[in-house]
């Protein structure tokens, strides 16, 4: 951008920036040097957004996951005792419940 002038104020990634699809991680293969890019992009004066969507991927090693679901802080399912899932970007999923104080 730089290079050919183009203007960009701040860098939006999408999902595949996380490892395996778990938000709140970092794919170091795809990134092997994120802290420095980050540094660069602040030093442009630009701004690095990350995507995170309201879906946890279901994966009992996943930290996330693990929590949400032990703190109950999911959407549950007509039966009120489970967590709702279904389909999403990393496949199998839970929903956080944001109205739940």
């Amino acid at each position: 951008m730089i290079k050919h002038k183009i203007p960009c104020d701040t860098v939006w990634l999408d999902i595949e920036y996380t490892e395996e699809k778990k938000y709140f991680t970092w794919d170091h293969k795809t990134f092997p040097k994120a802290k420095e890019m980050l540094e660069e992009l602040i030093k442009e004066g630009r701004k690095l957004i990350t995507i995170i969507d309201p879906h946890i991927k279901k994966d009992e090693e996943y930290f996330a996951y693990k929590e949400i679901k032990d703190k109950k802080l999911y959407v549950m399912d007509s039966s009120a005792d489970e967590p709702y899932t279904g389909w999403c970007w990393p496949r199998t999923s839970i929903w956080i419940d944001f109205m739940n104080p």
